[in-house]
């Protein structure tokens, strides 16, 4: 089942999202995708409660 994320949920998606490129993306600098977290994080923030906001997938 899916829901709506909550902006309390946004910083866990952009960490998530930094863990997951830093493991599968090694062969480009770790500081790229840390330069690209804070822009993630706002982008996130502001795809919590639009038109298509972000969603979450939950165990029933």
């Amino acid at each position: 089942m899916t829901r709506r994320m909550t902006a309390a949920e946004a910083g866990a998606v952009a960490d998530i999202w930094l863990a997951a490129n830093l493991d599968a993306h090694g062969f480009i600098p770790a500081d790229y995708w840390r330069g690209c977290h804070s822009a993630v994080r706002r982008g996130v923030d502001g795809n919590t409660g639009g038109a298509e906001p972000a969603m979450v997938w939950r165990r029933v």
